[in-house]
């Protein structure tokens, strides 16, 4: 309606104009005057096909993006409900796990007496197994709230050679199981700051420290350690396993992806850790990223704004 009317303004403003002379003047057909008649229709008719043309382009786009907002709405409904249903199997998942693992603990520990030799295999598998649970219900939780933008930070300025202590000796006890020494390579002096949450930037660096242990042989040294790199803080997690194979960076941080997905491979995962990590390491205006060569190891390096 629009259209038309503003195309009818036009028409009856030059035809007006031009009747008008050829009314006054009543001129020959060899005049000027007829000439501009003439192209004014025909400038009309070109104006009312383009206009056709650009009306029908305008109702195919916007039928098309009504489809699209439609499609939009759809999918968001049902990321909402993907949302709520791994949110409530997991909480649902995690209290009668728990119940379990702690029954798994306390028998393993012995505090419930000694085992049969006959289960304690059996039993000590199932401990495993019932942590492997767990960190994989933690993670899809943890990766449900990025998800959602519900994860939740406490920021504080860090002294990075006391964080990188108190996560070299919490895990020290994993590094043993796995036969592999933790060692730091960091001075004490001059303090190096970062703003970060504690908690969650622990939670980074013990999941680097975990898989390089977990790809380290028995006997190897994982060193960790930091050093000031122009404006920023760089923590760095060096092993001296296999490495990784060149493009496979998608794999490393991809989600439920793992650099061996085969059957056989040795070490187990969730294949959301790396993922989360980086998630969380950008949050703090920084990068995470690696660096490594087939049997010669692997270092991950966490970059941090300097304070």
């Amino acid at each position: 309606m629009a259209l038309a009317i503003r195309l009818a303004l036009y028409g009856v403003s030059f035809v007006i104009i031009v009747v008008r002379d050829l009314w006054v003047e009543r001129p020959p057909l060899t005049s000027e005057l007829w000439l501009h008649f003439f192209t004014v229709i025909f400038v009309m008719y070109f104006l009312i096909d383009c206009s056709i043309v650009f009306l029908k382009l305008y109702r195919k786009n916007l039928a098309h993006l009504n489809k699209l907002h439609k499609e939009h709405e759809r999918t968001k409904a049902a990321y909402k409900i993907k949302s709520q249903f791994v949110s409530t199997v997991s909480h649902e998942l995690r209290t009668p796990l728990t119940s379990i693992k702690v029954s798994l603990d306390l028998l393993n520990t012995g505090a419930l007496g000694p085992i049969p030799a006959n289960m304690q295999t059996i039993v000590e598998t199932a401990g495993k197994n019932s942590d492997r649970l767990s960190r994989l219900i933690d993670d899809v939780l943890d990766l449900q709230k990025l998800e959602a933008g519900e994860m939740t930070y406490r920021m504080e300025v860090l002294n990075v050679q006391v964080f990188l202590t108190d996560a070299v000796e919490g895990n020290a006890g994993f590094a043993d199981m796995h036969r592999v020494t933790l060692m730091p390579e960091f001075d004490e002096k001059p303090w190096l700051f970062v703003e970060a949450d504690e908690m969650r930037l622990m939670q980074v660096l013990s999941n680097v420290i975990s898989n390089a242990v977990k790809f380290s042989n028995q006997g190897d040294i994982v060193t960790v350690g930091c050093m000031t790199l122009d404006s920023r803080v760089r923590i760095y997690v060096q092993d001296r396993g296999k490495g990784i194979p060149q493009g496979s960076e998608e794999k490393v941080f991809g989600r439920f992806s793992q650099i061996d997905s085969s059957d056989r491979r040795q070490v187990g995962g969730t294949g959301l850790g790396m993922n989360i990590s980086r998630e969380i390491v950008e949050h703090f205006k920084g990068t995470l990223t690696y660096e490594s060569s087939e049997g010669q190891g692997t270092t991950f390096f966490i970059d941090l704004p300097l304070r």
